[in-house]
């Protein structure tokens, strides 16, 4: 099916505008962002970041549409994460949606190691597929599997009003579209031994349990971990959010928060994490750098 004219347009304007740079140039950015507004594509186009060529769609507004407005994602955690790749080392991202981390340490790896990207929403994880091949990275496996604390199949529910907020927990999402039947693995068994470098996990409340079915991967090879916490949905996916704190603990890790609008990632105070655990507010989270203590 032939593209909308406005896509169409849009393209031949990414093809020539330098979408690599517009995340570091304010004065890009404010330009790009206003040929979006005026031609308002109907379809995905394909941009060019610092890292990666990637298809995103302006109607997946939380994150293709980020990324498009953008031509990056969370520069904080990016920077941060993508000076933490070494050399064949081995990386995970679990929820990976469309493939922004993984795609950022694929490059970063220059052909060697392996990124292993788990995605268990069908769209998305048919985004993801298409944005590797679009990149020719033969070093990222992507896995259409959602990974919890044990092996089997789970439901998982997609989220109409969120393209990011696909979850295990019905009540975690903001406008439900249905449910799909997923096969669940653990990092364990998945990495059967084999060290873990990095690994991020952005799961939309099952972090508590993939951390309990990486239990070996994180106290054998202690990888840098980037881990966003949000207790209410660590909730709504039946654990206790104020564990979770304690589990990071018990594998010799400790908490740094990363703060995307201060661009600054900092220690976390006494008491910091239990206090946010304990909400119940929906909105309260953070994004968390986990370090071997």
């Amino acid at each position: 099916m032939r593209p909308h004219p406005r896509t169409r347009l849009c393209q031949w304007i990414a093809d020539r505008y330098p979408t690599a740079r517009v995340e570091r140039s304010a004065a890009l950015r404010l330009v790009w962002r206003g040929l979006l507004a005026v031609i308002a594509p109907r379809g995905p186009v394909e941009i060019r970041t610092r890292d990666y060529r990637m298809r995103a769609d302006p109607r997946r507004a939380q994150i293709g549409g980020s990324i498009l407005r953008r031509c990056g994602y969370d520069r904080t955690t990016t920077d941060h994460f993508r000076a933490a790749v070494r050399p064949s080392m081995l990386v995970i991202d679990v929820g990976s949606n469309v493939g922004h981390y993984a795609l950022v340490a694929a490059a970063a790896l220059r052909g060697t190691g392996e990124v292993r990207a788990y995605e268990p929403e069908p769209k998305a994880f048919a985004e993801l597929e298409g944005n590797v091949r679009l990149n020719g990275f033969s070093n990222v496996v992507a896995r259409h599997a959602a990974v919890s604390e044990r092996h089997g199949r789970a439901g998982l529910f997609v989220d109409a009003g969120n393209a990011g907020g696909h979850s295990l927990a019905e009540a975690n999402t903001r406008r439900g579209d249905g449910r799909v039947e997923v096969q669940t693995v653990t990092l364990d068994e998945e990495c059967a031994g084999r060290p873990v470098g990095l690994l991020k996990i952005d799961a939309q409340g099952a972090e508590a349990k993939i951390l309990l079915g990486a239990r070996e991967v994180l106290t054998r090879a202690r990888p840098l971990v980037y881990l966003e916490f949000w207790p209410h949905g660590v909730r709504g996916c039946g654990s206790d959010p104020l564990e979770v704190p304690d589990t990071i603990r018990s594998y010799g890790y400790r908490a740094r928060v990363i703060e995307r609008r201060r661009g600054r990632i900092r220690d976390a105070e006494p008491g910091e994490l239990e206090r946010i655990a304990a909400s119940d507010d929906r909105r309260l989270g953070c994004n968390l750098l986990l370090e071997k203590a």
